[in-house]
């Protein structure tokens, strides 16, 4: 499951969607830590640090659509 994670985010980098990145990574921290625990844990960090960025990225967009 940890390696399924690691792909997983791999995947959202090909994604043009912010929506679908958003949920790629949330779903891959939640299938990392599940499957190998803590060892999981500083790339669990780095997702939920990416999950912040995509979370401003998506208001800026809806932000723009608003305007």
């Amino acid at each position: 499951m940890g390696v399924l994670a690691g792909l997983l985010v791999l995947l959202s980098l090909k994604s043009r969607n912010t929506e679908m990145q958003t949920f790629i990574v949330s779903s891959s921290t939640a299938l990392g830590i599940i499957g190998a625990g803590v060892l999981y844990l500083p790339a669990a960090i780095v997702n939920i640090l990416i999950g912040f960025k995509l979370n401003k990225k998506l208001k800026e967009e809806n932000n723009k659509k608003q305007i």
